[in-house]
């Protein structure tokens, strides 16, 4: 009585309905989810084929209709009173999702995302209607899916856990099976990317104080080298149909690779942690008053050099000089953009936020998208 108070203070009635244990006839369906997980996860904002933004939040993907302000939904509905520890997730997540991607360099229909648990779930779902394809799960002690990667023809996909050995595992979508895994190492991934050119399946993970080249078709993985060059931690990387790999460092330098060789480095900011975006080049930093003096010559400039990083074939010129159209405008300071980085369309644009002047190339055949804080 001391513990429960309350048991003295209620009586049942005399008359009552019997209990009925049954599910009620009605049942919900989500209507509409607010919110975006981002403070701790990365690269988890995308559009899909019709220009809706594909993100996630809780143990939820989203696909958000901008023009009716619509939402449809990976996941969600009826589930079982159970502790998310043991329901089932067969169909989909029943814990946080910590990281997706979509194939960027494909048709941006599937989604790959991955989730906590003791043995964490990865899906691989339709970026139009919210459908599963095809359900993996990492081995028991895994914690967490902290990055994941999916190739550009959806033959496979890859993941990092949070195990303290930071496992890397390679899966093939059709059949769900494991065709790889090996050991990353002691220090954590915060990213990964496959090389973005058809029948190509070069994988680079990215993070704290490494990059690792891994071979697919080989099996094999390989430490990055730095050379003479500082070695720093990532916070992402992406990489281009050419063969080449570009990871943003906390030394405010993009570093670009090809396989496991540093090709160079490319500085844009003065300082501040470098982020970079799926299928398309950007660096943004924290500070915006610090590269006020970023302009959007410096950005020809990067274009320009750009074309000394070719990995595998040597891109012309054109491909890497930046419209004259875009260079004769100016940011507009009054905009009033609140969309975040990753949602800027990659089309020949340049729009602003806040604190960001955003310019968007798209040449052929890859994505060159570069963000300079203002």
């Amino acid at each position: 009585m001391a513990v429960k108070p309350w048991i003295g203070a209620i009586k049942e009635p005399d008359n009552h309905p019997p209990v009925n244990k049954d599910a009620p006839d009605s049942g919900y369906a989500i209507d509409y989810v607010y919110g975006y997980r981002c403070q701790d996860s990365r690269q988890n904002v995308y559009f899909n084929p019709e220009g809706n933004i594909v993100y996630i939040t809780a143990c939820l993907g989203v696909i958000l209709d901008k023009a009716s302000n619509t939402q449809k939904f990976f996941g969600g509905g009826n589930v079982e009173n159970k502790s998310k520890q043991v329901a089932s997730d067969a169909n989909h997540h029943n814990n946080d999702v910590m990281c997706m991607k979509i194939n960027t360099n494909g048709n941006r229909e599937w989604a790959v995302s991955g989730q906590v648990g003791k043995s964490p779930s990865i899906f691989v779902w339709n970026t139009l209607t919210g459908e599963k394809r095809q359900r993996m799960n990492l081995l028991k002690g895994s914690r967490a899916v902290a990055a994941c990667a999916i190739s550009t023809d959806l033959k496979y996909i890859a993941c990092a856990d949070k195990h303290n050995d930071h496992n890397v595992f390679v899966f093939e979508v059709d059949s769900g099976s494991m065709v790889y895994t090996e050991k990353g190492g002691p220090d954590e991934i915060f990213d990964m990317a496959f090389n973005m050119a058809e029948g190509q399946y070069d994988l680079w993970s990215a993070g704290m104080k490494h990059m690792t080249y891994w071979n697919i078709a080989e099996m094999k993985k390989k430490k990055c080298v730095f050379g003479e060059n500082p070695r720093t931690s990532f916070a992402a990387c992406t990489a281009d149909d050419q063969g080449n790999c570009y990871a943003g460092g906390s030394n405010s330098l993009i570093y670009v690779w090809c396989k496991n060789s540093l090709k160079t480095t490319i500085g844009v900011h003065n300082r501040g942690f470098v982020g970079l975006l799926s299928g398309t080049l950007v660096s943004s930093t924290q500070e915006a008053k610090t590269e006020e003096s970023a302009s959007l010559t410096q950005l020809q400039e990067l274009a320009r050099t750009s074309s000394s990083v070719a990995c595998s074939q040597e891109p012309s010129m054109s491909q890497l000089t930046l419209p004259p159209s875009l260079l004769a405008s100016e940011p507009d300071p009054s905009s009033n953009s609140t969309l975040p980085l990753c949602l800027q369309r990659p089309t020949c644009s340049l729009t602003t936020t806040e604190k960001f002047g955003v310019l968007t190339w798209t040449p052929t055949p890859s994505t060159l998208l570069v963000t300079t804080t203002r």
